[in-house]
């Protein structure tokens, strides 16, 4: 009996001690690779600065779970249109697993996720940018299904994940197949709004999503409250909120200055042009117009005709004079004084063609 427990005892011995040079090995090993490459990691589309974790360690026979992790992230513009972006990524808990060993899966759960806006530039800095938006992820999973579990093969597979958390972070959507649950904070013309978010998979792209009606209580601040297309449109890129309706709030305001200072500049010609040139230059063309299209159907009740062929005539131009890399401050000599702008309904009719 007592050889038995003995034999008990030293294989019990054996296990923890070939646990902790195991969770030893790992630790050292993966902190030698963070230290070696981190400097000179560069991912398309991305960069990653001061990766770090407290512990890292194997928890399962098939699992890897790292605490208390985080990196700074500075994701590129993807256009000449957009600047880039910078992000403080912190995390309590990423817990990496192969679902399967014959057709491999892995599968990503980070748990207690926070994604701060930073200046872009100093990476060392831990500044937050005053005002701006915070994510929390209650949940974060991403599966990813590598062609084998040889080397290459999951350094591929592995590869993508970056390319699409910046696609996600810039676009609120992106191809890899993953779940979320998590609310943004922001801040919309003062007033603080809680957005909770979640993942919907459609054609072969997940989508950070949030409800229309929750941009009721910012609505009020605007000249022309809301249209349901624009809080539908909102609802759809919940990430991109924030900025999409400061733009809104900055062109309504300038224009109106504007005209208060001079009454002869054209406050709606101006406004929709400086409002589809600042779009045009935060987003690219292509969203820019989705967002004023948004704003133009929405209110087709309330306007005639002749004031949306205006509006998108007008809306059209500001994408155009973005595309030019004209300065913001042209845009005013050009609402006044160029001849392709619509400044009357009423001549919409006849002036559908200085923009062919």
């Amino acid at each position: 009996m007592r050889k038995i427990l003995f034999g008990l005892f030293g294989f019990l011995a054996v296990v923890v001690i070939s646990y902790l040079f195991a969770c030893l090995l790992l630790d050292a090993g993966t902190r030698h690779v963070i230290a070696r490459y981190s400097s000179d990691l560069e991912i398309p589309g991305m960069e990653i600065y001061q990766p770090h974790f407290k512990t890292i360690r194997p928890t399962a026979y098939n699992e890897i779970t790292a605490t208390e992790c985080s990196s700074f992230l500075r994701i590129k513009a993807p256009d000449r249109f957009s600047s880039d972006l910078g992000f403080l990524v912190e995390a309590h808990q990423v817990r990496v697993r192969l679902e399967n060993f014959q057709e491999p899966q892995l599968s990503c759960e980070i748990h207690n996720l926070a994604i701060n806006a930073r200046p872009v530039g100093n990476h060392a800095s831990r500044q937050l940018i005053k005002g701006g938006s915070y994510l929390y992820g209650r949940s974060l999973t991403l599966r990813i299904i590598p062609n084998s579990l040889r080397p290459g093969d999951l350094r591929r597979a592995l590869s993508v994940i970056p390319q699409n958390l910046s696609a996600l972070i810039r676009e609120g959507q992106c191809p890899m197949d993953f779940e979320f649950s998590g609310t943004l904070y922001t801040r919309i013309l003062g007033e603080p709004l809680e957005l909770p978010l979640e993942s919907r998979r459609s054609s072969g792209l997940t989508t950070l999503v949030t409800s229309a009606n929750l941009f009721d209580k910012v609505s009020h601040g605007f000249r022309e409250e809301l249209t349901e297309t624009e809080q539908r449109l909102l609802s759809l890129n919940p990430l991109r909120a924030n900025r999409l309706l400061a733009i809104k709030n900055e062109a309504e305001a300038t224009s109106r200055k504007a005209f208060k200072e001079n009454s002869g500049v054209p406050e709606d010609a101006y406004r929709h042009l400086l409002w589809s040139y600042l779009l045009s230059r935060a987003f690219g063309p292509v969203f820019a117009k989705e967002v004023t299209d948004a704003h133009e159907i929405g209110c087709i009740k309330r306007n005639t005709p002749e004031d949306h062929a205006m509006d998108y005539h007008n809306n059209a131009l500001g994408r155009m004079l973005a595309a030019d890399r004209l300065s913001a401050t042209r845009i005013l000599l050009i609402a006044k004084n160029d001849p392709r702008v619509i400044r009357r309904a009423s001549e919409a009719s006849s002036r559908n063609d200085l923009l062919s």
